[in-house]
């Protein structure tokens, strides 16, 4: 179809051919009449002679062929030459028309008013809905819309109908394209005449980005009030220029104690603890000459009842394009029972510290107490025991032929028995400087530190048939060097202790780095234990087996455990009643 071509063309080539016949035959009837009227009369007025007068008349007749003649051909040609202008004129708008209608930025479709049916459609539509302009011409308006009753061909009918009685319609529609999917589109319609035909001009433009933003806003809108209506918040609206509350939700009335209709007749520097305004005054204004976008502090309000509460408020904007604040949204959170919390935290914390302080003055009294305790022990009760040992020693040198063999046998008991008290004030002393010393853990080479600490029992080994194996890879921890250095030495001692009486005694030290921590052992094929008496051999002075059987204090084991606490490591045993006992160390590294 060519709109611009029709019947408009044909009319105004018709019309203007007839003016132009009209005019023609008018003038030719009244140079006739004329003629008629006149030319006889004036020849006769002039002419006597019958002859020549005939011969006039022939001649009249003539020139009145030739004058009309040349009329008919002046006025034909002008008629012609008008067509011809006004085909060019109307070339030249179709040529417009199409040039607009196939340039067109939006899908254009030409309709039949009475049956909707497509008659012509540009490149930009068939691009639009994935036709070709062949196929596209073909479809219908069923096929263009989306499967949905609001869509169908039907209600799409009713508004070409509606176009067509009522001039322009806009509206908005859900069209379809050929691989199925859906998308918004607006459309505008407006109605022309041609060849006598009423046509629908449709043209259609991709609005789905708008929807879509559209309904982000809507979704935008929906979580805001969501989000300004949560429960657990105070939120206000605020006006920069009146610094009046706009708008609050539940939340902040029940904070404040008013209902909503008395806070918007408010500002919130009337609500402000006047301690506390000037600070928040101060970021406001810095926040409307642009210095800040929000703020946030803490603040006191005074509710409607008087009373202070304490509160997080949260000072966020909206700005203009020119910069200048739109709007200001306050959160606010009751931090009350927070703010009491921290109080009587901080009550808590002065008196913990003051309990502190106290124990920690008795602590040191204790320490002093336990300072002059085991300087006494160390030199108060070493001393009789160095005389008793001394005596009894001169004893047994000078006067053993005056003992009988009982003298004697309990001579050398009573010397046992100060040998042990020495031990066990040894240990007792190790043991409480344990727990006072303190500890500096550095990095040490702990294949080496356990070399240095075996040889120093290979002596002792080697005369009782021991084997030790202490092979071990070369590995790092952090730990204090004495402190493990005691350790190890009451696990060889104890590991020597046990294996007295073990056909090839054999004493084994290893290590594995398990990553984060190292672990150590130390495995012997001595007599073990059960057990169920684990926890026992970490205590002290807790003995599984009489001193007469195997000597030792009861206090070696513990002292290891206090150790390897100290150092931030942990001490466990496996074994079983006369398959030996492995010592395990896990050391930091």
């Amino acid at each position: 179809m060519e709109p611009a071509k029709g019947g408009a063309v044909t009319r105004e080539l018709r019309n203007r051919m007839r003016m132009g016949a009209g005019r023609v035959a008018l003038i030719y009837a009244l140079l006739g009449v004329l003629w008629i009227l006149f030319s006889d009369r004036v020849l006769l007025a002039i002419v006597d002679d019958v002859a020549a007068l005939a011969q006039l008349q022939t001649y009249k007749g003539w020139f009145y062929v030739a004058v009309t003649a040349a009329l008919l051909y002046h006025l034909v040609r002008g008629a012609l030459a008008d067509q011809s202008t006004v085909e060019r004129a109307l070339v030249r708008s179709e040529a417009r028309f199409r040039a607009i209608f196939e340039g067109a930025n939006d899908p254009i479709f030409i309709h039949d008013a009475d049956s909707g049916a497509i008659l012509d459609v540009n490149a930009r539509a068939a691009e639009a809905y994935g036709y070709s302009l062949e196929d596209l011409r073909a479809t219908s308006i069923a096929q263009l819309s989306a499967d949905d009753p609001r869509f169908s061909q039907e209600v799409a009918l009713e508004w070409v109908r509606k176009a067509r009685d009522g001039g322009s319609q806009v509206f908005e529609w859900l069209a379809r394209h050929r691989d199925g999917h859906s998308f918004w589109v607006e459309v505008n319609m407006s109605t022309a005449v041609v060849d006598d035909r009423t046509i629908v001009i449709v043209v259609v433009r991709d609005i789905q980005a708008r929807k879509r933003a559209e309904e982000d806003l809507r979704e935008q809108a929906t979580l805001i009030r969501l989000f300004f209506d949560l429960p657990f918040i105070g939120m206000a609206i605020t006006s920069p220029q009146t610094r009046r509350w706009v708008a609050v939700n539940d939340r902040l009335c029940q904070i404040l104690g008013y209902d909503s209709e008395e806070l918007i007749e408010l500002t919130w520097a009337e609500l402000t603890h006047p301690d506390d305004l000037v600070a928040d005054a101060q970021q406001f204004e810095r926040m409307l000459c642009a210095e800040i976008d929000g703020y946030e502090l803490d603040k006191r309000f005074v509710r409607k009842d008087g009373t202070v509460i304490f509160s997080t408020i949260n000072i966020r904007c909206t700005r203009e394009e020119d910069g200048r604040v739109r709007d200001v949204v306050a959160m606010v959170q009751d931090i009350t029972q927070r703010k009491q919390a921290e109080e009587a935290l901080q009550a808590l914390n002065a008196e913990l510290e003051a309990r502190v302080a106290d124990r920690t003055a008795q602590l040191e009294a204790a320490n002093r107490e336990l300072e002059s305790f085991s300087y006494a022990v160390s030199h108060d009760l070493k001393a009789p025991l160095r005389g008793i040992d001394g005596y009894s020693d001169i004893l047994l040198e000078d006067y053993a032929q005056r003992l009988d063999a009982e003298g004697q046998q309990i001579l050398n008991k009573i010397r046992a028995g100060v040998r042990q008290m020495h031990e066990l004030i040894e240990d007792m002393l190790a043991y409480s400087r344990m727990e006072r010393r303190t500890l500096e853990a550095h990095p040490i080479e702990l294949d080496m530190l356990t070399i240095a600490v075996t040889e120093t029992y290979q002596g002792a080994a080697s005369e009782r048939g021991v084997a030790i194996d202490a092979q071990l890879p070369p590995i790092s921890v952090r730990v204090d060097r004495d402190g493990l250095t005691l350790v190890l030495r009451n696990l060889m001692e104890n590991a020597l202790k046990f294996t007295r009486d073990v056909v090839a005694p054999k004493i084994e030290v290893g290590a594995r780095d398990l990553g984060e921590y190292v672990l150590m052992w130390v495995r012997d094929n001595g007599v073990g234990f059960d057990m169920k008496y684990h926890e026992r051999i970490f205590e002290i002075f807790q003995r599984l087996h009489r001193a007469e059987d195997y000597p030792g204090t009861g206090i070696g084991l513990a002292l290891v455990k206090k150790a390897v606490h100290r150092m931030g490591g942990r001490v466990w045993a496996e074994s079983k009643p006369g398959e030996g006992a492995v010592f395990y160390l896990e050391l930091p590294k």
